[in-house]
């Protein structure tokens, strides 16, 4: 199996890291903000609703992140662990790849629920 990796010093990945997710916050604060105002058009009921999604997806997520990290590390807390061996990282390698499969078929389930539900909750003019 061929991996990709790119070395980078630790100040360097520190920088990168920050600059990604501070461009993560303002594209979810932009966009936060529309979904806001149109949840707004359908009253008090819809931005409750809307507070509501957010929090469970914001639960949900952390909860598949801790799952994910504790099933394919089980096998390296079940026998010590020597410091100074080389460890090869492949549950680190299969955490991660489930846990972008499992967030892939999220995304691609939630796109679809959201243009049917788009379709219905849109309010249509009255011509």
């Amino acid at each position: 199996m061929e991996r990709t990796y790119v070395r980078l010093p630790t100040n360097a990945f520190i920088a990168f890291t920050l600059a990604i997710a501070a461009c993560q916050a303002a594209v979810d604060s932009y966009l936060q903000t529309s979904v806001f105002a149109v949840a707004s058009l359908y009253g008090p009921q819809a931005l409750q609703a809307t507070m509501s999604g957010q929090a469970a997806v914001a639960v949900a997520v952390s909860a598949v992140q801790v799952m994910s990290t504790a099933i394919f590390v089980q096998k390296r807390i079940s026998h010590v662990v020597d410091l100074h061996q080389d460890i090869d990282g492949q549950e680190d390698t299969s955490s991660a790849r489930w846990l972008r499969a499992s967030s892939s078929r999220f995304q691609a389930y939630t796109q679809d629920a959201c243009c049917a539900f788009g379709k219905i909750l849109v309010p249509r003019s009255r011509d």
